[in-house]
């Protein structure tokens, strides 16, 4: 007996020991991650929490905002096959006072209008839509991309009142994805003390992100790349702003982004949108997403600018098998879903708002016909997104643009040359 109780007090002492080296050591994986992570790319896109981990609003310039995001963009990094600007922005190089005669357009959004998942820069929509808009209007046209990837509508509000305002553009294209701006916004900065200040764990970032599969950003580096400390500094300022060379070689050999069962996880997770048993959630994430956008809209309309909001579906949403995988995956049936739900409500929101907007959604399922994952299907359509990511493919980007251009030119032109376009 007394053999047993001493091997019993041995358990737990070992137990004890145990939990406190695992507890300092996460400790010290923690300091580690906080020290490191401002220094390094690829530390800081592991440990970069979602958008609700800040309060955008806080910000007092743009360096500042940009601090915040995932991988902290500097002036002349290579992101993606293109040169960030002056500014540390991926767009070409841009004077805040706009040209006369020449359309300024500003397009704010996440990682659809920064990249779309790394396509080459002169087949992102931003891109094409400055081209289209020009040959539509027979006018010059500057689209500046101010796009940033894993934020939301509170982060693009801050942009607007930090760099775009002072743009002062003719026009403002507000890019939603329904895949994750509704989530983005669950927080608000008037949730509580540790909503408001507190930060979550690195080590907890770090973990999630690996258990989700997400691959680590990875940035490469042209010479001169600086800090904006450094940048204002220098007697010699780089300019860059521009695609990288050969960078469609490099898009069209790169490894898979995610892979099947990664992807399969992702949709998995963003389709409770839709679910019928998270309706009480999803209110509550619309409820919080009307306390930004509105007044996001109102200062962009009180401008003077025109605005286009653009509603952009999530794939599981547009392509008919990826539904089918998933709802497979779960063992659940079609009926507990309503896949146009997010759309339905957001449509109404800007309808009663008078917010001009372009859902995407059924134009994009119309295109699709029969999409499947190797892009066959009855029509044998060009699939609209990557078979390995959730962002849009070369076609996807190229439709949106179209898309995108015909709404613009219809708000734009005047009565009569519209009428006569129509025609």
């Amino acid at each position: 007996m007394a053999e047993s109780r001493r091997h019993r007090r041995r358990l737990v002492d070992f137990a004890r020991l145990l939990g406190l080296q695992l507890v300092v050591g996460l400790l010290l994986f923690e300091v580690v991650l906080r020290l490191v992570s401002p220094w390094s790319q690829s530390v800081r896109s592991w440990t970069v929490v979602p958008q609700d981990s800040h309060d955008f609003a806080s910000a007092d310039s743009l360096p500042d905002l940009l601090d915040m995001t995932a991988l902290g963009y500097r002036p002349c990094r290579d992101v993606g096959g293109f040169v960030t600007n002056s500014r540390g922005l991926r767009t070409p190089v841009f004077q805040m006072a706009g040209e006369p005669g020449v359309l300024r357009v500003v397009a704010l959004g996440d990682s659809f209008t920064f990249a779309s998942g790394g396509v080459p820069w002169s087949d992102l929509w931003t891109t094409k839509l400055q081209q289209l808009l020009h040959e539509g209007l027979r006018q010059p046209v500057e689209v500046i991309n101010l796009g940033m990837p894993m934020v939301g509508p509170s982060f693009e509000r801050r942009m607007w009142q930090l760099q775009g305002a002072a743009l002062r553009p003719d026009v403002v294209v507000l890019e939603f994805y329904v895949g994750n701006d509704f989530r983005d916004e669950a927080w608000v900065p008037d949730d509580g003390f540790f909503s408001r200040y507190g930060r979550h764990s690195d080590v907890l970032a770090v973990l999630r992100n690996a258990w989700a599969g997400r691959v680590a950003g990875s940035e490469g580096h042209v010479p001169g790349a600086l800090s904006f400390a450094e940048f204002h500094k220098s007697a010699e300022l780089p300019q860059g702003g521009y695609e990288v060379e050969d960078y469609r070689r490099i898009f069209l050999a790169r490894r898979p982004l995610y892979t099947r069962a990664q992807l399969l996880n992702i949709e998995m997770r963003d389709m409770r949108l839709c679910d019928l048993s998270q309706r009480a959630a999803f209110d509550g994430m619309c409820a919080k997403l009307e306390k930004t956008l509105l007044p996001f809209v109102a200062e962009v309309v009180g401008s003077g600018a025109q605005l286009l909001v653009v509603i952009v579906p999530d794939r599981i949403q547009v392509n008919s098998s990826e539904r089918l995988a998933v709802l497979a995956a779960l063992g659940r049936p079609d009926a507990d879903f309503d896949w146009d739900a997010p759309q339905r409500w957001l449509d109404a929101l800007l309808a009663r708002n008078g917010v001009p907007c372009l859902d995407l959604l059924q134009p994009m399922r119309a295109e699709s016909g029969g999409e499947s994952e190797d892009g066959g299907g009855a029509e044998a359509h060009l699939p609209l997104y990557s078979a390995d990511d959730t962002h849009w493919s070369v076609a996807g980007n190229a439709l949106a643009a179209t898309l995108i251009a015909r709404q613009l030119e219809r708000q734009l032109m005047p009565t009569g040359r519209r009428a006569a376009s129509d025609h």
